[in-house]
């Protein structure tokens, strides 16, 4: 339960603009795999506090650690274990390994995290490491300036990588000899080094000018650029199949608290118009309340998301009500305050409107609709507030992808006709991948990949495609309800091509093409083609602006900011 607790905990994490943002798949449950695939004789590791790491190994074992709080059974399934409680210096010194005569196969370095203590720790480990040996060291890409100083300041950051990145840019010059790969692995990456020569003495030889040069360089005097270059971020996360763990796993309407509470920490409550529990994986809705509600855990708030049948369940027990109008109208109880989003018309929508007249302030994802609601004079204010996406999942390649167009969605033609923009793509011949319900008598079911795509791979699908396909249902084209699939794309990196909607944000049509016809659709197709380095290049800056203004991060700090300036808390 702990080890489930912690992967939850560190999975999702968002990197500061500039770091490299990993993905969302934990390195624990990755090495264990690479102890299946690799079968290592004898496997050594620096920094085994609990044992989750080392209780992987089924083989002979060296672990070393100045404290060891062991919490698993880390003997089993082992014919030997040797525990070192002290130093990696002490450690090596004592001559442990020469006494038991044994090379390491599979070695874990997660030590002290300081540079120079690592780089020892990394130069005595190769002497011991096999011909066909595999490293890994953890805490090497970190997501922001304050877990990457040398110093833990504990009140301002509750993670600590130290500066135990400054080992990346000496291998790369110093050691090209060696293979080094580092992946997208949370929460701060895993280096993954093979090559090994247990003879070689360049950093020995090097170490004093090394610590020299490097001790007292923060990341940012560095440079974030030439840190990235160095780290070379190889994106594991794509090739796998479903993230380590699933934040979608947590149970509706139980409260969440964050891990670092904020001084003035709010009982937030959001209602979505998602059915019942059961349903929730299958309803957009949920995704969307899930990423909110993940951004005011970060931000230090405690937080649950409630479905229909729970709307009422604990009511006034929260701070402030936020619901995320639907297909239901919410009638607030007592006297906890509300604020209301329309994040999209609904089937019928006015319906809908009975619940606007409780609330202390109505966001609408729409110009027209919050322009509409402030002409009928109603008891608040309306406001715009865009969709959004969510920074775990939704963020720029490494590198732009080079072809290939996707499209998300069912086939709903039979309530609102063919869905166009699909109906162009299989007239072209460019190569196009296809994800939803009801395609199989469809002419696309040749380029159907699966009738389903967890949201927790949708991200890496958007990095992949050159181009994401968009369309709207005719009342959101009419009223000016921007697809949060837009902002999923953009930020992801990809052009957009989508039926016309009224009213996008200004900066959108830089880089969305919208289109009412196959020739208009052929003609952005060959525009995002022929698309030079500047472009493409362009298009990567604005997905990492977009992290800034249009992110759940920046939505939830605005809601707050709200509540705050109407006195709601």
């Amino acid at each position: 339960m702990m080890l489930k607790r912690k992967l939850r905990r560190e999975v999702g994490i968002q990197s500061d603009p500039g770091y490299p943002q990993l993905g969302m798949h934990h390195y624990l449950p990755y090495l264990e795999g690479m102890h299946a695939e690799l079968k290592p004789d004898v496997y050594f590791e620096i920094g085994t506090e609990s044992g989750a790491s080392l209780g992987f190994a089924h083989c002979t074992s060296i672990a070393v650690d100045p404290v060891f709080r062991l919490d698993t059974d880390v003997a089993k399934n082992k014919p030997e274990l040797h525990l070192y409680q002290g130093t990696s210096d002490d450690f090596f010194a004592s001559g442990m390994l020469d006494r038991l005569g044994l090379k390491i196969d599979f070695a874990f370095l997660d030590g002290m995290h300081l540079f120079e203590f690592l780089l020892r720790d990394f130069m005595n480990t190769e002497k011991y490491m096999s011909p066909d040996g595999v490293m890994t060291i953890h805490d090497c890409v970190p997501y922001n300036a304050l877990v990457a100083e040398r110093e833990w300041d504990k009140d301002k950051t509750s993670s600590w990588t130290g500066d135990v990145w400054k080992l990346l840019p000496v291998l790369r010059e110093y050691r090209p000899d060696l293979s080094v790969e580092v992946l997208d692995l949370a929460p701060t990456g895993l280096v993954k080094i093979s090559g090994f020569d247990p003879d070689n003495t360049v950093l020995s030889d090097k170490y004093e000018e090394l610590v020299q040069d490097y001790q007292n360089l923060s990341i940012e005097q560095f440079g974030l650029d030439r840190f990235c270059e160095a780290v070379d971020l190889q994106r594991l996360s794509a090739q796998l199949q479903t993230p380590s763990i699933v934040p979608d796993q947590r149970i509706f309407s139980t409260w969440e608290e964050p891990e670092r509470a904020a001084k003035a920490s709010r009982n937030i409550a959001l209602k979505t118009a998602v059915p019942n529990a059961r349903q929730k994986e299958v309803w957009g809705d949920y995704h969307f309340a899930r990423g909110l509600a993940d951004a005011f855990l970060r931000l230090g708030h405690c937080v649950k998301i409630d479905s229909v049948r729970e709307w009422y369940k604990d009511a006034g027990k929260s701070d402030l009500d936020i619901v995320l109008f639907g297909t239901e109208v919410y009638t607030p109880t007592g006297d906890t305050p509300m604020i209301g989003w329309v994040l999209y018309p609904g089937r019928e929508e006015e319906d809908l409107t009975g619940g606007f007249d409780r609330a202390a302030h109505m966001y609408f994802a729409s110009p027209a609709a919050a322009s509409e609601f402030n002409a009928s004079k109603q008891n608040c204010t309306g406001e715009v507030l865009w969709q959004c996406f969510d920074p775990k999942l939704m963020y720029p390649p490494d590198r732009p992808a080079d072809e290939g167009m996707v499209f998300v969605g069912s086939n709903h033609y039979h309530q609102f006709g063919p869905r166009q923009i699909v109906e162009y793509a299989v007239q072209n011949p460019w190569t196009f991948k296809l994800w939803g319900k009801a395609w199989k008598r469809h002419p696309a079911k040749a380029w159907l990949q699966d009738q389903y795509l967890p949201n927790a791979r949708l991200g890496d699908v958007y990095r992949d495609a050159r181009i994401v396909l968009c369309d709207h249902m005719p009342s959101m084209s009419r009223d000016g309800y921007v697809s949060n699939r837009i902002f999923d794309a953009l930020a992801c990196g990809a052009a957009v091509i989508s039926d016309p909607v009224e009213n996008m944000p200004a900066d959108f049509d830089k880089f969305v093409h919208c289109v009412s016809s196959q020739d208009e659709f052929d003609a952005a197709l060959s525009e995002i083609r022929a698309e030079g380095a500047t472009r493409r290049k362009a298009r990567m800056s604005f997905a990492k602006d977009m992290h800034r203004r249009h992110s759940f991060d920046e939505r939830a700090k605005q809601i707050l900011e709200k509540g705050a300036a109407l006195s709601l808390f």
